[in-house]
């Protein structure tokens, strides 16, 4: 299956054992925890790659014509080092996931850019019981939410592509329904939060990145769509009765029983 999908050669390169090994996860004479497998970021990646093969998915992480979907893409940022010795600098963000009309560097370090043209352009942080981030090294207050929106006008901004032009244009946390209600990502999703937190993150430069949080952020802090999803929400788009549907809610109660705080 895997050697007709992407031929001899790349086959090759991926030893059939790292499938086996981790096919002992569910064994009697397991080699791995189950959570190697059996976690947020593979639940993640099970479902963006069902819901891109389903058009006109009427759902936030529905995919427009033409777009794709990337794990683990490397997100710049606006708060670069401007010198060795630089205290409020950060390093580049991982995204747990990216929708839209976007591309990556195949080689190096997953560079994230979207075309002068897109439509769309989403960014998904996936979470089964952990909270969000609360911030980086330089800056503790600078949260996931804050950090993922404002790489996002960084990108933005890099591509010359104005919000504007966005059909849709998101930054949603998928996480089980029952972590949603008890409220433990909805004060980091407030737009007001985001907007108040990337503001502090840029007073502290005393004025050098006040253009960037003028011209980049504030027009996609507008417009941007803010939301909790839950996986079963997404699971249940796909349709109840469908194989794919089954598989992937198995994979998802293995995700909860493996994951649940203890």
């Amino acid at each position: 299956c895997l050697g007709s999908r992407f031929g001899p050669g790349v086959i090759k390169m991926i030893p059939n054992r790292i499938l086996d090994i981790l096919t002992t996860v569910v064994g009697v004479t397991p080699q791995l925890p189950p959570t190697i497998v059996f976690n947020e970021g593979w639940m993640l990646r099970l479902l963006l790659d069902a819901l891109s093969r389903i058009p006109a998915q009427e759902s936030p992480l529905g995919f427009l014509p033409g777009a794709t979907w990337f794990s683990e893409a490397v997100l710049p940022t606006a708060f670069r080092p401007r010198t060795q010795a630089d205290k409020l600098s950060e390093s580049y963000t991982h995204a747990d996931g990216a929708i839209g009309h976007i591309s990556v560097a195949k080689a190096g370090n997953a560079y994230l850019t979207v075309g002068p043209e897109a439509t769309q352009f989403a960014i998904v942080g996936a979470k089964m019981f952990s909270a969000l981030s609360s911030g980086v090294k330089n800056a503790p207050l600078f949260n996931q939410a804050a950090r993922n929106v404002a790489c996002m006008a960084e990108v933005l901004r890099r591509a010359g592509c104005s919000s504007d032009q966005l059909t849709n244009v998101g930054f949603y946390v998928l996480a089980p329904q029952v972590a949603i209600e008890a409220g433990v990502f909805s004060p980091f999703l407030e737009r007001e939060h985001i907007e108040a937190t990337v503001g502090e993150r840029v007073r502290a430069y005393g004025g050098v990145r006040d253009d960037w949080f003028n011209s980049a952020f504030q027009p996609l802090i507008r417009r941007i769509d803010l939301k909790c999803v839950s996986w079963e929400e997404l699971l249940g788009g796909l349709g109840r009765g469908s194989d794919e549907a089954k598989e992937l809610g198995a994979f998802y109660q293995n995700c909860l029983k493996y994951n649940m705080p203890r």
